[in-house]
């Protein structure tokens, strides 16, 4: 039976909280023995500088979520003052009592967390991240008594050291501003995706990457009220900040787009101190919920893409179309300032937050967004190993399920093969995902089948239905249902002759289960044929594409067969 937990707190951490006041941790240029700016710093020295503020501000949290593929640790560091983290597990649990039953009460400390280099060679975004973590720490650390304020400095570390290695081995002490020069020629395949080569911020709604696991599981413990994803863009545009440019999605509330603009507000302050170049509302839009921005938005944040020119071309220096010289240091300053400003947005609105965000999830459980009560994956006609890898995903975005009690009667639903309306009779052991929970807002735009666009001219993909990604015949019903708790998903349909003394193994393929099985079966060298034509066994008929594996060419891994298939 599958089951989830709407809150775990993650126990790994590298300090304890501590009755002591804030140390005087050295600044990163200090810590680092160069100025920020000046070079590209690789991640393990990143994790140093965390580990030494972290020793010199004991009550800080420094969480190791979990690792990379190259075996890099991905971290949250977790900042506030001395009270406010005594009391961290009091917040967090008062915080959770807005998620889980939309109940406002409790401080008002908001929780702000801030990502940075989900694309390796947008390589600034770490840069910056040093900086705030440093100035928070010292000269801004009377934020932190209002505020609790979490920064994973680099989500993406593999594709990240990939790019300043090759800045380390193109470029020499004194940056090179030319766009001809070498070191703003980033070769294939570049930092930009992590060591699979994908493009994690496309991956929230998916969680195909085990970084992207890690993140929305650490994420979940905490359920921030803003999230900003830090990035970079081409070299010669100006900084990008909220609010978004449309389409939003029609599930984005009034007051999501009223807390861009007041967060807007306070950025464009300081950028208009400095005389800094920057623009709102065009390019990034709201719509497709994969992103660092929307993802958190339907959970009841306030997601925001901020995005400084450079990106991997920029190097350490470049020169733009307009003849300005585009620095790493001028990147680092406007990534920081928009830290700052919108920590003190945060601040500034802490109220009406808090309040907006306990009623986003008492919505989700009183009135569910969206049209559908339930959705209803039957079980007859669907390919039950797609089911099983449906509700994994499920249980990473925290979206619960049960099972059908089983009904004589039919109730009218949306046929998502056809987008007709239909009557549907519910089968028990069908699988029923209510619309009815803490993050139905989530729920219903991944399974939105017709996502209404307010402009034509949008950022990505305009539709990613889970039922028309995962290929699952699925009914989005109009009313409720009977249901029981949990859900436990029917045996492996891959069908195995395994009599007790076999003369071959015989595996259905026709479900997309036996592609795993039959790479697990490779990897450990088995040979495995393939009917090319139907065939009988026993009065079972097959067709063609079956699986047969032979004891013959097989005798030495007759026990890791069985091992396998069983």
């Amino acid at each position: 039976m599958k089951q989830i937990s709407t809150i775990a707190f993650l126990t790994f951490y590298y300090c304890t909280i501590a009755s002591v006041s804030f140390s005087q941790a050295v600044s990163p240029d200090a810590f680092l023995g160069y100025n920020l700016g000046d070079k590209f710093t690789r991640h393990h020295r990143v994790v140093d500088y965390l580990e030494h503020v972290a020793k010199e501000n004991p009550h800080f949290q420094l969480r190791e979520y979990g690792t990379t593929t190259e075996n890099r640790p991905l971290l949250g560091m977790i900042m506030s003052s001395v009270i406010n983290m005594q009391n961290f597990d009091d917040i967090l649990s008062e915080n959770f009592r807005r998620v889980n039953k939309g109940i406002d009460s409790g401080e008002r400390i908001p929780i702000i967390y801030l990502s940075y280099n989900v694309h390796g060679n947008e390589a600034v975004c770490t840069e910056a991240a040093m900086r705030t973590i440093g100035e928070l720490t010292n000269e801004r650390k009377d934020l932190l008594d209002n505020c609790i304020v979490i920064i994973d400095p680099c989500v993406n570390p593999d594709g990240r050291d990939r790019y300043v290695h090759f800045q380390d081995r193109t470029s020499g002490p004194t940056p090179n501003s030319s766009p001809a020069a070498w070191e703003h020629s980033e070769p294939w395949p570049g930092g930009r995706s992590n060591h699979y080569m994908f493009d994690m911020n496309r991956d929230l709604a998916w969680q195909t990457q085990k970084e992207t696991k890690s993140r929305t599981a650490f994420y979940r413990t905490i359920m921030p009220h803003i999230h900003v994803d830090y990035h970079e863009q081409g070299i010669n545009n100006p900084y990008y900040f909220a609010p978004a440019a449309e389409p939003l999605h029609k599930i984005i509330t009034p007051w999501q787009r009223e807390c861009q603009e007041h967060i807007g507000g306070f950025n464009a302050t300081g950028f208009d101190a400095r005389g800094a170049l920057y623009f709102t509302k065009e390019i990034f839009d709201l719509f497709y919920p994969s992103y660092g921005d929307t993802w958190p938005m339907f959970q009841g944040a306030i997601g925001m893409t901020y995005e400084q020119g450079g990106s991997g071309r920029a190097g350490r220096s470049i020169i733009t179309e307009t003849g300005d010289i585009l620095s790493l240091s001028y990147r680092i300053e406007n990534h920081h300032s928009t830290a700052i400003s919108t920590i003190e947005a945060a601040i500034h609105h802490r109220d009406r937050l808090l309040k907006e965000f306990a009623a986003y999830h008492r919505r989700n459980i009183e009135e569910p967004w969206g049209d559908f009560e339930a959705y209803l994956i039957p079980m007859e006609g669907n390919d039950i190993s797609k089911v099983d890898w449906l509700t994994d995903l499920l249980d990473r975005q925290g979206l619960t399920y049960s099972t059908a009690r089983g009904s004589k009667k039919q109730v009218t639903a949306l046929d998502y093969t056809s987008l007709n309306s239909t009557l549907v009779r519910p089968l028990k052991g069908d699988l029923v995902i209510d619309a009815h929970q803490p993050n139905s807002a989530l729920l219903q735009v991944l399974f939105d089948p017709d996502p209404e666009l307010s402009d034509s001219l949008t950022y990505d993909i305009t539709t990613w239905a889970l039922p028309f990604a995962y290929g699952l015949k699925c009914f989005g019903l109009n009313e409720s249902i009977d249901i029981t708790e949990g859900f436990i998903t029917p045996l492996n349909p891959t069908k195995l002759d395994t009599t007790s003394a076999p003369y071959a193994w015989i595996i259905d393929y026709s479900t997309d289960a036996g592609t795993p099985l039959l790479a697990n079966l490779l990897d450990e060298g088995i040979k495995v044929r393939v009917a090319d034509s139907p065939f009988t066994n026993s009065g079972e008929k097959f067709t063609a594409g079956t699986l047969v594996i032979t004891k013959r060419n097989n005798e030495d891994k007759l026990g890791d067969i069985e091992s396998i298939i069983t």
